[in-house]
């Protein structure tokens, strides 16, 4: 699960950096593509193709939206299942252990069961030998009370026959001394008898007080096994709870696994779509390499250049205007002494100018050339309550080598300019021929 974890950051960091040169190969393209409309913006056929890659771009573009989007939730789901994952496996980890704690001491205690359960049986056993032994004195003992009993009858005849005797001594002198004799024999083993006696009672107190012993010992092992019974069924349904508990996480951490899956397909859709967009990415990146190498091929000629500051004119014939502020001249086809642009290579070129004028109730007056052709003529009329009117125009002209492009401006009119540039006339080359 770790591995699944470190692979899945792998794959986020890898789709972050992918989707990074993704917006940065677009960001690259468009302005490449704007610097190539600003090169093939009057070609129709150029015009096109432009227009197409733009298409291209933007609905990659909203691809890469999309992509990112996706990326992000995913990104956020990632996170989130990682996190639980190690939650899940934190609290996995603690519930193995405490199952693995409670198995030990349910071990633990089943041994401790089965060593009670032995020294009880052992113990049973001694209580039932002292059992036996004791009903083995109380049977001697009645022996013992029946001979006892038996003397004191025999002490008695004889105490009868010694009195009769006593009536008789002088007749009986003779079976009086047997009598005596016997009397003396009948005591000794009396005295024996109550010793022999005295001594069993002590053995059958000693035998009860062990009795008594064991009993409390017997009393308190049944306590201890009924405690022990007592701790081993907590112990069970503990267990059964943490195996429920682990059973609960098991479920979860498949269904986990389930989602993991269904990640892995919806990655695998994303880093399809995302192939699939840098194969179109690729096909767009070659085609415009081609463009780039066709302009590349082609001649570099363009120019950009204001009028100057002050009033120029009235005149009082049609002059040709001279841009005396150069901002670019690429080619040198522009020649600021003259006003005149003359063509380097045979190709299509793109011109546009603005004029101006802040004279009231007056007009911007401006006409364009090709080699002394009049092509465009702009006229229009300031408000008396207004300044600033502005004249503006372009046009696509196709040039042959040496042909010349310049504005005019007919005689009686007047322009203004100023550091804002009001009055520019520009062109560039489109591609050659």
């Amino acid at each position: 699960m770790k591995r699944c974890s470190v692979a899945f950051l792998l794959l986020l960091f890898c789709l972050s950096e992918a989707h990074r040169e993704l917006r940065e190969m677009v960001v690259e393209q468009r302005v490449q593509l704007s610097l190539m409309e600003a090169r093939v913006s009057a070609s129709e056929e150029l015009r096109d193709e432009v227009l197409r890659l733009r298409a291209t771009v933007a609905e990659q573009r909203v691809q890469l939206s999309d992509v990112d989007e996706d990326s992000k939730d995913l990104r956020d789901e990632v996170l989130r299942l990682g996190a639980t994952m190690v939650q899940q496996r934190e609290t996995l980890s603690y519930t193995e252990d405490r199952v693995a704690a409670s198995e030990d001491e349910a071990t633990e205690l089943r041994d401790t069961v089965v060593e009670q359960r032995v020294q009880l049986r052992h113990m049973e056993s001694r209580v039932a030998a002292s059992e036996e032994e004791a009903q083995e004195q109380r049977s001697l003992d009645r022996v013992m009370a029946a001979k006892v009993s038996e003397s004191e009858s025999q002490v008695a005849d004889n105490q009868a026959r010694l009195e009769a005797t006593e009536v008789n001594v002088q007749d009986h002198q003779a079976r009086l001394n047997a009598t005596e004799t016997r009397l003396e024999t009948t005591e000794t083993r009396l005295d024996v008898t109550e010793t022999r006696l005295e001594a069993t009672e002590v053995q059958v107190e000693d035998l009860e007080k062990q009795s008594e012993v064991m009993a409390a010992y017997v009393s308190e092992s049944e306590s201890q096994v009924a405690e022990l019974g007592v701790r081993v069924t907590d112990h069970q349904s503990r267990l059964e709870a943490t195996e429920v508990y682990v059973e609960d996480h098991q479920a979860r951490l498949n269904a986990t696994e389930t989602r993991l899956e269904a990640t892995k397909v919806y990655v695998e859709d994303h880093q399809s779509r995302l192939n699939a967009t840098e194969t179109r990415l690729n096909t767009t990146e070659v085609q415009v390499e081609d463009l780039e190498e066709q302009s590349e091929d082609q001649p570099k000629v363009a120019f950009s250049v204001g009028l100057g500051s002050g009033r120029i004119g009235p005149y009082s014939s049609d002059t040709t205007l001279i841009y005396q502020k150069v901002f670019t001249n690429v080619g040198n086809g522009y020649d600021p002494s003259t006003g005149i642009f003359t063509s380097a290579v045979k190709g299509v070129y793109h011109f546009r100018f603005t004029a101006c004028d802040d004279t009231p109730s007056s007009y911007v007056d401006i006409q364009m050339y090709k080699d002394g052709q009049l092509l465009i003529y702009n006229n229009a009329r300031i408000s008396p309550t207004s300044s600033w009117t502005y004249v503006s125009n372009g046009m696509i002209l196709e040039l042959e080598q040496g042909d010349t492009v310049y504005m005019r401006m007919r005689g009686g009119y007047r322009l203004t300019d100023d550091s804002n540039n009001h009055n520019l006339f520009s062109g560039f080359l489109l591609y050659a021929m």
